[in-house]
């Protein structure tokens, strides 16, 4: 019969052909990688501008960091995650922002001038950002009117460590 056909691992076989089925309706947001799980949900900012929000959580066993990386429309983009840890991207449509902490929030954002005006909420204290362009380099960053140490990996992916207060204005350019 079917159920005794490839033996008893035919579990393990309609999970590969699921995972196969689901790999190939990926949409402009994918993830390449192991033990990392991500949900990717749109919404519109209180401004009405379109966004994704990509959650992705780490799910290795023993808790170890993992690295997968995130395509969002042809670019790659490595993301570090934490052991037994969730990260969060919000990705607009020419850039990707996403916060190494959970307390981290955007509420808002709007185009301006070139680049954007972000509305964040965060638990006050330092955090780190991975801010990526979706065309072109992120040129410059400023947190709350004063300009951001931003360090460039090989990628082109910017990171930028700022003092975060409960309120905060981040202007992408």
């Amino acid at each position: 019969t079917t159920w005794d056909y490839p033996g008893n691992r035919l579990d393990a076989f309609i999970t590969d052909i699921l995972r196969t089925l689901a790999e190939g309706e990926q949409d402009e947001i994918r993830l390449t990688g192991q033990d990392v799980e991500y949900a990717v949900y749109d919404g519109k900012m209180p401004s009405g501008m379109k966004y994704s929000t990509v959650y992705l959580v780490n799910k290795d066993i023993y808790g170890q960091p993992r690295q997968p990386t995130m395509e969002v429309r042809g670019k790659e983009i490595p993301v570090r995650i934490e052991g037994y840890a969730m990260r969060i991207a919000w990705v607009f449509d020419r850039v990707l922002v996403s916060p190494r902490s959970q307390f981290v929030r955007i509420d808002d954002a709007v185009r301006s001038g070139g680049g954007y005006a972000l509305t964040v909420a965060a638990e006050p204290g330092r955090h780190e950002l991975q801010i990526a362009g979706l065309g072109k380099a992120v040129r410059s960053v400023t947190v709350n009117g004063r300009k951001a140490a931003m360090a460039v990996d090989r990628d082109g992916i910017a990171s930028v460590c700022a003092d975060l207060r409960v309120r905060n204005t981040i202007r992408i350019g």
